[in-house]
């Protein structure tokens, strides 16, 4: 007997499933249907079955009954009990064979004996090995057999080949008797006729030099002489081999001969004479091309621009002159009727109505056309500016339209007469000036003689022209002639692409034509001579200040005035200063850096200093050369800080022969003190000895080489 399970009928019976999707019931009731499957069902089941657990049916029903003989009471409990009582007598009877219980390795080998005790004895006692074995396993003859091979046993030298023999011994003997060689035997092999075909072919026999080219004739004789008869050349040999055409095809072919310059047009035709004839007769032109290219036909109707034509309920349907709306019905006529002091002049060609008025006063309303497919022409005699002082822009049910006024991406605005006479203007566009042009798309010209020419570009001003795509010129004579370029200021040009200038030049400009570079400053200064532009023409240059600014080389740096920065990646700055090398750097007043550490100077003009010199007050900046061997000595004021520079050279040739940078401290009082030193930089050759004095004084000497130093304070 089973357990009793709760089966998918007990709980579709009770529940929410048995609901409607939108239940019209309590709250309360609600609740007592999604508790009900665990009370009414999964509650009572669960009883039922500790109750059938317990019966004398449960061990049954789990498939667990007593042993035979063991009783008839069928509680799980009573069934274990009797089975451990089977299991106690079970381990007592055997428990001694599990004391002599055992393991063998080769147990699998054991299982397979079938001989006696008897037997297994016997032949351990006889056990012995061979070292043949695998051979003697081979055997299947009787010992006889054995015996008799072993007494016959010889051997050959030539074994493998008498193997191969199956000639008697009669033939063997015949064909040695008659053994003999030939030297040309591998010749002689590949005959196959007889001896009177060779026999004649060796008296026949003689040579051709040209062999290879006789054993590749086929003709007969007569073909081969009247060939050579024949024979003769031709230059041009190679077409004429190409040619399959008779003579009397190419002689027409020769006299038609002649030339089109326009042939690489021609060979594009592929319409027959015919056609060609037709379309030339019926060539013609339309004045409203531009019109007729925009009808176009679907589904039967007709449609100007995508918009269908021709219907009159595509027409307006009302027109709204201020608080009153006039309704059309049928095809009723829309007329226009001239007010005190208004004159209308209606043209029937071009589709236009003139509305001249006089004695002033204001114009207000709504103007709209009545023929869908009509322009709409409206027209002041005397100018709209003179007559019209305001425009409400409305809706077609007569309310007010939005503040924001949406034009179409082709619309371009002129303002005034601002557009140059013969330039036209972009999609998009705005003129706005005195002679300006406005024709890249969507760009934007204002000022005087200002040009827009690329698409997106702005140039507003005197004169200012942006003449590539993204551009923008602001100022005066500015200039952005590439793409994505800026100039702004006074006489600035930007001509690479992503270049940028920007500041004042008169009678010099500031120009920046490298790749990305930047030119910015005041290119005029009060002295004679010196009108010099500033210049950053090395990609990704950058050149600042003031006149002669000049970045040459690559990724070069200049700023002051006359500054050259020539080699890649140098910087100069200060005051006529020179970087002409690679990573080049010079600095200060009148210094040249012609080796890649460059150099460095401060302060005016360069004295030479004799042995001993004593320098007093050289705070303010100081440059000097020493000679090899001569000791400068150069007192510095309390409570400061300066920067000592020291650079070795070779007086023959000037090359730079060691460096040093130290930073000096000065903090002592009045009464004077010894100076502190930080070494900030020195090469591995070092130009010249450094020493701190007391009474707030140092000195320089120069080892081995002139030295040029600058001394200046920084605090």
């Amino acid at each position: 007997m089973a357990f009793t399970k709760i089966t998918n009928a007990d709980l579709n019976s009770r529940g929410a499933t048995t609901l409607p999707n939108q239940p019209k019931i309590s709250a309360q009731a609600l609740k007592q249907e999604f508790d009900a499957p665990a009370k009414v069902i999964v509650a009572p089941a669960v009883n039922n079955l500790i109750d059938e657990l317990e019966a004398e049916t449960a061990s049954e029903s789990i498939g667990i009954v007593a042993p035979e003989g063991r009783g008839t009471t069928n509680k799980v409990q009573n069934v274990v009990d009797k089975i451990s009582l089977d299991l106690s007598h079970l381990e007592a009877s055997f428990g001694s064979v599990a004391e002599k219980a055992h393991t063998h390795e080769n147990k699998e080998l054991l299982d397979t004996y079938a001989q006696s005790e008897t037997d297994l004895a016997d032949a351990v006692t006889k056990k012995h090995t061979h070292s043949n074995k695998s051979l003697l396993d081979s055997y299947n003859q009787s010992n006889s057999d054995i015996s008799d091979a072993v007494s016959k046993k010889h051997a050959h030298s030539n074994k493998e080949l008498l193997d191969t023999y199956n000639q008697t011994n009669t033939d063997l003997a015949d064909a040695v008797s008659k053994k003999h060689g030939h030297s040309n035997k591998a010749l002689l092999d590949t005959y196959t006729q007889t001896e009177a075909d060779i026999a004649d072919a060796v008296t026949k026999k003689h040579s051709h030099s040209n062999k290879s080219l006789l054993d590749t004739y086929n003709q007969s004789n007569s073909d081969i002489a009247s060939a050579v008869s024949n024979t003769h050349t031709h230059s041009n040999k190679t077409l004429l081999d190409s040619y399959t055409q008779t003579e009397a095809n190419l002689s027409d072919a020769v006299s038609q001969k002649h030339s089109h310059s326009n042939k690489s047009l021609l060979d594009t035709y592929t319409q027959t004479e015919t056609d060609l004839a037709s379309a030339v007769t019926q060539k013609h032109s339309h004045t409203n091309k531009s019109v007729i290219d925009k009808l176009t036909d679907s589904d039967g109707r007709l449609l100007y621009d995508s918009v269908p034509v021709g219907d009159v309920d595509d027409a307006f349907k009302s027109i709204k002159a201020g608080s009153t709306t006039i309704t059309a019905s049928g095809e009723d006529t829309f007329e226009l009727k001239a007010g005190s002091n208004v004159t209308l002049t209606p043209d029937a060609t071009t589709k236009s109505v003139t509305i001249s008025a006089t004695g002033g006063g204001q114009a207000t309303g709504d103007m709209l056309a009545a023929d869908y497919d009509d322009d709409f022409d409206v027209k002041t005699a005397g100018g709209i500016k003179d007559y019209v002082t305001s425009l409400n822009l409305m809706k077609k049910d007569g309310t007010n339209a939005a503040t924001e006024i949406k034009l179409p991406s082709e619309t371009a605005i002129t303002i005034g007469d601002s557009r140059d006479s013969g330039s036209t203007i972009g999609n998009g566009s705005i003129a706005h000036g005195t002679s300006v042009v406005a024709s890249g798309e969507g760009s934007i010209a204002k000022g005087l003689y200002a040009t827009s020419a690329g698409s997106y570009t702005e140039a507003i001003g005197f004169n200012c022209s942006a003449s590539q795509r993204y551009s923008y010129a602001r100022g005066y004579q500015c200039v952005a002639s590439a793409r994505e370029t800026f100039a702004i200021g006074m006489k600035t040009e930007a001509t690479a692409e992503c270049a940028y200038a920007e500041g004042y030049g008169l009678n010099a400009k500031i120009i920046a034509s490298g790749l990305g570079a930047h030119a910015e400053g005041c290119a005029y200064i009060n002295i004679p001579g010196y009108d010099l532009p500033i210049t950053a023409s090395g990609n990704g240059a950058h050149a600042e200040g003031g006149p002669g600014s000049t970045a040459s080389g690559d990724y070069s740096h200049s700023q002051g005035i006359n500054t050259v920065a020539v080699g890649d990646s140098s910087y100069a700055g200060g005051y006529n200063t020179r970087a002409e090398q690679v990573c080049g750097f010079a600095f200060g007043n009148g210094y040249i850096g012609s080796a890649y550490s460059g150099v460095l100077g401060f302060g005016g003009t360069t004295e030479q200093l004799s042995s001993d010199t004593v320098v007093n007050n050289a705070h303010s900046g100081y440059n000097a050369n020493l000679d090899s061997g001569i000791t400068a000595t150069m007192e510095l004021t309390g409570y400061s800080i300066y920067m000592l520079l020291c650079s070795g050279y070779n007086s023959s040739t000037g090359a730079i022969e060691g460096m040093s940078a130290t930073m000096i401290s000065t903090v002592c009082d009045s009464n004077g003190g010894t100076p502190t030193a930080l070494q900030l930089a020195q090469s591995a050759t070092a130009p010249a000895t450094v020493t701190m004095l007391a009474d707030n004084k140092i000195s320089v000497q120069a080892t081995n080489r002139k030295v040029k130093f600058s001394l200046y304070r920084v605090l």
